[in-house]
């Protein structure tokens, strides 16, 4: 099953979806319902968010520091082998 939708973004509006799974292959005549369970695509959407937010920080902070070091190739780069020593 495949669709495409816009959805809501504002936190008050974002959706849960709730699935309802059915017994079509034995007929349903022990239990007609074989589950029910619920996707929170809102929750989902807002931790996608703002993990692309943190790593976006990420990104622009090493680029700012590469372009530090590009600018100034005399200056020497620190070690990050855990000794705190200068090449």
């Amino acid at each position: 099953m495949h669709f495409t939708l816009p959805l809501p973004t504002d936190p008050l509006y974002c959706p849960k979806l709730t699935c309802t799974v059915y017994d079509f292959i034995f007929r349903g005549w022990n239990q007609p319902i074989i589950g029910v369970f619920t996707l929170p695509i809102g929750d989902i959407m807002k931790a996608l968010r703002e993990e692309r937010t943190e790593e976006t920080a990420a990104m622009q902070d090493l680029l700012k520091k590469l372009k530090e070091m590009v600018a100034k190739p005399q200056q020497k780069i620190p070690s990050y082998g855990g000794k705190g020593e200068t090449k």
